[in-house]
């Protein structure tokens, strides 16, 4: 049996400094995710996608701050590098506001055990992830499909 280990390792964030009031041309935060994806041929040919999003406290509450999403293609070989993921602030977020990060793994279809072509991940990788084995007939045995953490002020 074939194994998927669809690993995000880490993410590097990149971004301009913050300035004054002067406007900008470019994003506000870049991602540089590295992904490996091996041992899955069910996910040859098909698209995924790494969408990174940035939260800020509004009103006591969590609130989105930006995000945005990359997508790839997987090859018969599977998918190793680094997706870039430019992420703009929502309009009226400081950079100051910002407080965590999450990147995320998607996927949208999968070839099922019959050979055929199917939607998979929604509503995200995670959610679907225990439907793989069902689809495909192939077991997951490592996965991380997300990372996060807190932006360095």
């Amino acid at each position: 049996m074939r194994l998927l280990k669809a690993l995000i390792l880490a993410t590097t964030l990149l971004g301009a400094s913050a300035g004054t009031a002067l406007a900008q041309t470019g994003p506000d935060y870049v991602f540089n995710v590295p992904v490996r994806i091996e041992n899955a041929p069910p996910l040859a040919g098909h698209p995924a996608a790494v969408e990174c999003s940035l939260s800020m406290l509004q009103d006591g509450r969590i609130a989105r701050a930006g995000s945005a999403r990359s997508n790839f293609d997987i090859g018969a070989g599977g998918f190793r590098g680094s997706v870039r993921v430019e992420v703009t602030l929502l309009p009226g977020v400081r950079r100051a506001d910002v407080r965590d990060y999450t990147c995320t793994l998607w996927f949208y279809s999968v070839t099922n055990a019959a050979g055929a072509r199917t939607s998979w991940g929604s509503p995200n990788t995670l959610a679907a992830l225990p439907g793989y084995r069902l689809i495909t007939g192939q077991e997951v045995r490592s996965h991380v499909e997300s990372v996060g953490g807190t932006i360095a002020r």
